[in-house]
């Protein structure tokens, strides 16, 4: 459905939500986030964001972005018809594709979808599809990126959807990087501060996202011992 089509239906409130997992217009309510987000970090002089910007914008290329709007709308149908969130998970092709997971929630109020959650914590939710994701080939090596797409009607009637993503770099990627710190700045325990990194920061209630990081980067050193 092309942009044009999709705004007059939005306008005559004669557009269905299942419409909105469409293709072109995931790459339009992705890219915004995307570069809503890489604004944001560029006015923060994040370090790195010149070598990660580039990954997290080929998630809304072809390939994966087609793979990405079937998950969701598969999930949400599901999510539909059970009255809960679901999610579904993909790796892309090649040695190290990303996993990347997808979530879709049957409705759009967000602080809603934080409750389901267990324990209301996004680190018990991820925990599991982090298992997963040790159980893959070149896991050390693979990006993870989490989609969690939330969609219905607003409070006027029009539906919506709304976008946020985790994006987590590969565990050789960040030991590497925390190696080099160490060098550089022996006792520094401050590796995540300055660096662009996408969390879900509407559901850390809790942590910040450097705690999130910390700890997954945590359970991954303890993955490669296993």
């Amino acid at each position: 459905m092309d942009f044009k089509t999709f705004l007059s239906k939005k306008a005559a409130k004669t557009l269905r939500t299942d419409e909105l997992f469409d293709r072109d217009i995931m790459r339009v309510a992705c890219g915004q986030h995307l570069n809503t987000t890489m604004a944001r970090f560029k006015l923060g002089g994040a370090r790195n964001l010149a070598s990660i910007g580039p990954r997290w914008l080929s998630l809304i290329g072809d390939a994966t972005l087609f793979r990405t709007s079937q998950e969701a709308l598969t999930a949400w149908k599901a999510a539909s018809d059970v009255g809960i969130p679901q999610t579904r998970h993909f790796l892309e092709a090649g040695a190290t594709g990303r996993m990347v997971l997808v979530t879709s929630v049957p409705w759009l109020d967000e602080q809603r979808f934080l409750r389901t959650l267990p324990d209301r914590s996004y680190l018990a939710f991820i925990l599991p599809y982090r298992r997963i994701f040790y159980g893959f080939q070149n896991w050390k090596q693979r990006e993870f990126a989490h989609w969690i797409f939330t969609a219905g009607p607003d409070e006027q009637g029009y539906e919506e959807i709304s976008v946020s993503l985790f994006y987590m770099e590969s565990y050789e990627s960040l030991a590497l990087d925390v190696g080099r710190q160490m060098h550089e700045r022996p006792g520094s325990s401050n590796f995540f501060e300055g660096r662009a990194a996408i969390v879900p920061t509407t559901y850390l209630p809790r942590e910040s996202g450097t705690d999130l990081l910390r700890e997954l980067l945590r359970l991954d050193a303890q993955a490669t011992r296993s």
